[in-house]
């Protein structure tokens, strides 16, 4: 009785493993961070009056927020943004007085629903060289490199995998 168990119990793994993987889609893109108008490290002589970020995908404005966190570690949040040349730019204007090493931070929701967020660094009235390359930072436009994931693609899949084969046993176990 437990050999026939035991085999239409794998029967029917290995058919919800086969359907799983034939009705598996590609998740669609999420949205991402393109460009900003300065690069992190950037240096300014006077405090620049905007921070425009570029994204790859439409950019539901009421759901982004800024803060800009001064060099004594106070948050202030930044205006609600608004949009530049097109609906993948936004727009944040920045208070006029700012001095000393700042940090920009940024989040929202894009339209697929998952949450994205970012920051940038940059100091206002010093002249800071780049210890790594020795050349002064300046605040021209720069695209920002893309997060690499922490996993390659086929090791992902492969851990999605085992943790499904891993449920299976548990559920197997549990019912012996």
């Amino acid at each position: 009785m437990r050999t026939v168990f035991r085999s239409r119990f794998r029967t029917v793994a290995f058919m919800t493993f086969g359907l799983s993987l034939a009705m598996a889609t590609p998740a669609s893109a999420h949205n991402k961070i393109v460009s900003s108008s300065f690069i992190d490290g950037a240096v300014f002589e006077t405090s620049p009056a905007e921070w425009v970020l570029t994204f790859a995908k439409d950019v539901p404005l009421e759901s982004a927020s800024g803060e800009i966190i001064g060099p004594d570690g106070s948050n202030t949040q930044l205006g609600t943004p608004s949009y530049g040349a097109n609906a993948t730019v936004i727009r944040f204007a920045l208070p006029a007085d700012l001095s000393g090493v700042q940090t920009t931070r940024w989040r929202l929701v894009s339209v697929d629903g998952h949450v994205i967020s970012g920051r940038n660094r940059f100091t206002v009235g010093a002249t800071v060289a780049d210890p790594l390359s020795g050349v002064l930072a300046t605040g021209a436009n720069a695209d920002i490199a893309e997060p690499t994931n922490p996993a390659p693609e086929p090791l992902r899949w492969a851990l999605r995998l085992l943790g499904f084969l891993a449920l299976m046993g548990l559920g197997g176990l549990l019912i012996n």
